[in-house]
């Protein structure tokens, strides 16, 4: 099921990553959205899934979750709209870290950053999105090492992590954001060649 309605340019203001763009690129992306509605249970994104994809989810809660090594999914973080989803997987082209899904019913928007490509020129969304996206990643990586410093913080200061939940950790929250010298490998769609 599906929800048809384009999203008003009051609501698109309400995501962190298009706040502040002018209203011809605002609406511009809104004539480029794709609705989604998801049940609970549903997944949005897959571990493992390549995804060019960013998720606008106006409405709902959705986990993170991560596979462990007993094939078990655990849910590493929770999300509530309003928010955006998938902005790893799109900057750099990999596959997913985590699965997303639903566990409310979820309405939103997609938005295939391949499009972008065809913007018009005057808009510059493809540099202004890039730099919103990297400022999101920035922020959540932020978030990551405050849950680092908590979860060190809990074991008390007589105790250490154990390998194992240093591996989980780290695969948990992995982002893959390390990129060669000159950016050569971020997805086709930010490339400005």
């Amino acid at each position: 099921m599906q929800e048809n309605k384009a999203p008003s340019l009051e609501l698109l203001q309400s995501f962190q990553l298009i706040n502040g763009l002018g209203a011809e690129s605002l609406t511009w992306i809104s004539e480029q959205l794709v609705p989604i509605t998801l049940s609970p249970g549903t997944a949005l994104t897959e571990e493992k899934m390549t995804n060019r994809e960013l998720y606008f989810i106006s409405k709902g809660t959705l986990d993170v979750q991560k596979r462990a090594s007993n094939s078990t999914q655990e849910t590493i973080l929770s999300l509530e709209a309003t928010t955006v989803i998938g902005e790893v997987s799109c900057l750099l082209g990999r596959a997913a870290i985590a699965s997303v899904v639903a566990t409310s019913f979820v309405t939103g928007w997609q938005l295939d950053t391949r499009i972008l490509r065809k913007a018009p020129p005057h808009l510059h969304l493809r540099e202004r999105l890039l730099e919103r996206v990297l400022k999101l990643v920035s922020s959540r990586l932020e978030s990551t090492n405050q849950s680092v410093l908590k979860l060190l913080h809990a074991k008390g200061s007589s105790s250490t992590l154990s390998l194992k939940e240093i591996d989980q950790f780290t695969e948990t929250w992995k982002a893959g954001l390390s990129f060669t010298e000159d950016f050569q490998d971020l997805d086709e769609s930010w490339s400005f060649k």
